[in-house]
């Protein structure tokens, strides 16, 4: 027997469906879209004012909630139905937050499936990009890169 919470859920997930093809269906009456690339794909100054705007938003404090509201609230949604609704909303609300810094930034993305065969090499995972351990056999401390000295306030 399904639960009520359950069919709430699917129900939601379906609407969030539906309607996601009908904006995208009309994308082209849109004004202000905001397009996001592929991180590899940022200009230098593109990437130069996201990193500049997510360090803003770290030395503010911010960073934590967003990682608090993630492990708290995250935890009952991943793998829940209402998981997708839950998400984009986070990330909007993060993309909100930057653009508070920066009102022509949207958030870039990481194609993993382009990296797919061994993560831990990827681009991404440079000094001129997220930062990089520098060490082979080290993968939990970024050693360089602009969030390098970083301090984690939670696990």
């Amino acid at each position: 027997m399904l639960s009520y919470t359950w069919l709430v859920h699917a129900l939601a997930g379906i609407v969030l469906v539906l309607l996601s093809f009908a904006v995208a269906a009309r994308q082209e009456e849109c004004k202000g879209l905001r397009v996001r690339k592929e991180i590899r794909d940022l200009t230098i100054d593109e990437l130069n004012r996201y990193i500049h705007a997510v360090k803003t938003i770290y030395r503010r404090g911010v960073i934590d909630h967003f990682t608090m509201n993630h492990f708290v609230s995250g935890a009952n949604v991943h793998g829940a139905p209402m998981f997708f609704v839950w998400h984009r909303n986070f990330i909007w609300e993060y993309e909100n937050l930057l653009r508070e810094i920066d009102p022509t930034l949207t958030l870039p993305y990481w194609d993993w499936t382009l990296d797919a065969a061994d993560p831990r090499m990827s681009q991404v995972f440079h000094r001129n990009y997220m930062g990089s351990t520098g060490v082979e056999s080290d993968f939990d401390c970024l050693r360089d890169g602009p969030f390098r000295d970083w301090q984690a306030t939670m696990t």
